[in-house]
């Protein structure tokens, strides 16, 4: 708040050019004053606030740490009911799977004897008669998969020799092309 007016004894002893100028003097120091309260209010308002700041991480850290082990505890219990679920579903699986392996077997022998019960002579005769045919055929194919082979064998002898004449012309050009 500006000082605006001096009382008359004292703008008598001291004169209106002294006076205005304490006027100024006490205005300019309200001013100075006022900002170096501000200044200090603003020191501490940013101290208390940096203080806080640093309470309130050390509150967040330590309840984010908390969080964390909670859930860690909390993944590792249904990491481990998950596991045992999954043990016991494994479990009553393959029993299902070998009970069901064990029929299919039994179903399967059972068949074979009945199917060997039921040919005739006439039948083991034909099944004679088709184990020949594939022995001779087995015989046919190995001898011609030798003379694929050999025919392979003979291409590639020739085609070196071909390859073998066509550098050797091929030298020969060039040979006679450089000398001249």
């Amino acid at each position: 708040m500006p000082i605006l007016a001096v009382e008359k004894p004292l703008r008598e002893k001291l004169g209106d050019d002294a006076v205005n100028s304490l006027i100024k003097l006490f205005n300019l120091s309200a001013i100075e004053r006022r900002e170096e309260i501000i200044e200090i209010a603003e020191e501490k308002f940013e101290r208390r606030l940096s203080e806080e700041i640093s309470s309130l991480k050390v509150v967040l850290l330590e309840r984010i740490s908390d969080s964390d082990t909670k859930f860690s505890e909390k993944i590792l219990e249904v990491d481990k009911k998950l596991s045992n679920k999954i043990s016991e579903s494994d479990k009553a699986l393959l029993e299902k799977i070998s009970e069901v392996d064990k029929k299919l077997s039994n179903k399967i022998s059972e068949g074979d004897k009945a199917l060997s019960e039921k040919m005739t002579e006439g039948d083991k005769g034909l099944l004679e008669k088709i184990s020949e045919v594939e022995k001779r055929l087995s015989e046919k194919i190995s001898k011609l998969e030798n003379k694929i082979t050999e025919t392979k064998a003979e291409i590639i002898k020739w085609m070196f020799i071909f390859w073998v004449g066509q550098v050797g012309m091929i030298l020969g050009i060039l040979f006679t092309f450089f000398r001249k």
